[in-house]
């Protein structure tokens, strides 16, 4: 009987693992064309629907064993739920519940995201060995053809969907060329890594190459540096540990070299050095995004600015050199640094628990490779790397959910295989032994993931009906019938009504109904969306503009001025507000603003243009 009950518990377990790293490649590959944001809600929609079920998987393994937990399944577990509470703290004080949540639009980066990656970390920690890696390969590899295909699909112009894309065309499944050559370095790292493994089969090695010449093709056609330096790195890196722990001289001599050829990239990066060509103007312009990030953090410490919120602050943290520099308009909603972007979003513990993590992971990924011999110590090394690639892109990247997702499972992946490697050394239990107490995960899980399903589902609607329904609602056009504006006019409020449609998303609905003749009922909704969101730039500038067709000039001068705070560098916002005053005749107060436009732009055209006002 306790044979057929092992037996038992480990298909569950093998059927479990194929859940999670299957799931965790559809959510790679997953988009939704019917979808406003195509890319980024979908994918976090798909994220939560297979977090909820392998949580009744971990939730049933953590309870029968928690008097059996290794040091190391209890460090992270502790870790990781700290995190969680921390960022649930933050979510708590944010100004914006739905974006605490969800996320901020087209980043989809909110509480319910981090806490469905630290699921897939923490259940890929409890059930990935040595075995269940070699999947994690095989997927990949499948993942990365699949993904680097249809990147080069959509560099020769043959793309079968018309993408409204003004980068690179090379944007793959995850709608950025920065965000597909970086997912491309992790694969391609794992399928260096797959051919060197001897249990992994001649089939597949061959895959692996085909992977490996795809994905390197891709990244060097889709003009992302972030890719290529990514896996530079991440080769360096497999190469500098492997002959370290195995043949030390040519090791430190690959470290050294790898440590000088680091730094010329660096400088190349920054422009300077003979690896100058690695210079691209985007990587000049993060050095503002982190400063801002920085600011944000300094002057709110504890609960940062909210989680996700970075875009509804950044123009009032950023440098005056910023707009001077890249335009008065030009925003960002990401920090472009995974780690500045945690500090200043979710605060000191959030940021520094996650930095916590990301080191552990490091620390004991090294120890673990260094008992090991043989293919199992290429297996990890090979997991190991391709996760070091991972973390180089987010260092100069955003934390996107196409990516994340094989970062998450990579994570717990290491630590899986450091567990058992102590397994291998005798150190510690056997996981079978543990588990053979267990008759059925069956269940138990099923009810556990069912209770959790059901809030997730619902979530799951309203946020895909809100991606759908916006999409509806801002596809007509113009010289509309009447059967066309009762169509805008029903997804139009549906969207305004969602409790988790994005704020955006709304006032893109006001305007919609606008446009359709619902000039009364579009005007009532920005101005209810101004009182409830007074961070959003656009909504205020669009309230204000109504104002000022109404011929509400002080009410209009509000908004403005509402906008100033959060936009103190704003000078196009000053320079409308010294307009509203003049045209009212408060010329005094029109100086006011010219001065203030005058005392940090004012050798833009701006500054002209409002000495000419005042003559």
């Amino acid at each position: 009987m306790q044979a057929i009950s092992t037996i038992k518990q480990k298909n569950i377990m093998s059927n479990a693992a194929w859940f999670l790293i299957l799931g965790v490649s559809f959510i790679n590959l997953y988009f939704n064309t019917n979808a406003k944001d195509p890319f980024n809600t979908p994918k976090l929609i798909a994220l939560l629907i297979i977090a909820g079920w392998c949580f009744g998987h971990l939730f049933k393994s953590i309870k029968d064993n928690y008097t059996r937990l290794t040091t190391i399944e209890f460090y992270f577990l502790i870790v990781v739920s700290a995190f969680l509470f921390f960022s649930s703290i933050s979510a708590l004080y944010s100004d914006n519940w739905v974006v605490a949540l969800v996320g901020d639009m087209q980043r989809r980066n909110g509480l319910f995201a981090y806490l469905s990656l630290s699921i897939i970390l923490l259940f890929a920690s409890r059930i990935i060995n040595f075995e269940y890696a070699l999947r994690i390969y095989k997927v990949a590899i499948i993942n990365g053809l699949l993904f680097s295909l249809y990147g080069l699909v959509q560099i020769s112009g043959n793309d079968f969907i018309s993408w409204n894309n003004p980068y690179n065309a090379i944007i793959s499944t995850v709608g950025n060329p920065n965000f597909a050559s970086a997912i491309m370095a992790v694969f391609a790292i794992l399928s260096i890594s797959a051919v060197l493994i001897k249990e992994i089969s001649v089939y597949f090695k061959v895959i692996a190459i085909c992977t490996l010449g795809c994905c390197l093709t891709a990244i060097v056609l889709s003009n992302s540096r972030q890719g290529l330096v990514s896996f530079t790195f991440a080769l360096c890196f497999l190469l500098s540990v492997y002959f370290y722990f195995n043949r030390r001289s040519v090791g430190i001599v690959i470290i050294i070299i790898s440590t000088f050829g680091s730094v010329l990239a660096i400088m190349g990066m920054l422009q300077k050095g003979p690896l100058d060509l690695l210079y691209k103007a985007s990587v000049s312009i993060r050095g503002y995004y982190w400063d801002a990030g920085v600011q944000m953090f300094l002057r709110n410490p504890v609960t940062g600015v909210g989680i996700d919120s970075y875009g509804f602050y950044f123009k009032e943290y950023r440098q005056s050199q910023y707009p001077l520099n890249y335009g008065f308009e030009i925003t960002s909603s990401n920090a472009h640094n995974t780690f500045i972007q945690l500090f200043a979003t979710g605060g000191f513990f959030v940021g520094f628990t996650y930095l916590c993590l990301v080191l552990s992971i490091l620390i004991v990924g090294l120890k673990s490779v260094k008992k090991l011999t043989g293919s199992n110590q290429l297996v990890l090394l090979g997991i190991l790397s391709s996760w070091v690639a991972f973390q180089a892109q987010s260092i100069i990247s955003i934390d996107n959910i196409g990516i994340s997702i094989w970062g998450w499972l990579l994570s717990g992946a290491v630590i899986g295989l450091a567990r058992a490697t102590n397994n291998i050394e005798g150190h510690e239990v056997n996981p079978q032994l543990a588990l053979k107490k267990q008759k059925s995960v069956e269940p138990f899980q099923f009810i556990v993931s069912t209770i959790v399903l059901a809030p997730i589902l619902i979530c799951s609607v309203y946020l895909l009906r809100s991606e759908t329904d916006s999409y509806k609602a801002s596809g007509v056009g113009s010289n509309l019938s009447p059967e066309q504006k009762n169509y805008i006019y029903d997804f139009s409020y549906k969207v305004t009504e969602n409790p988790l449609a994005d704020q955006n998303y709304k006032l893109s609905a006001a305007y919609s109904l606008y446009q359709a003749g619902y000039i009364e009922e579009s005007s009532k909704l920005i101005k209810n969306f101004a009182a409830e969101f007074p961070r959003n730039e656009a909504i205020l500038i669009a309230a204000s503009e109504l104002e000022e067709y109404d011929g509400n000039i002080k009410e209009a001068i509000s908004y403005r001025k509402k906008l100033s705070v959060i936009d103190p560098w704003g000078a196009k916002n000053y320079l409308k507000i010294l307009q509203l005053y003049k045209l009212i005749g408060d010329v005094d107060s029109a100086k006011e603003y010219r001065d203030k436009i005058l005392s940090f732009a004012a050798d833009t055209e701006i500054a002209k243009i409002a000495v000419k006002e005042l003559g």
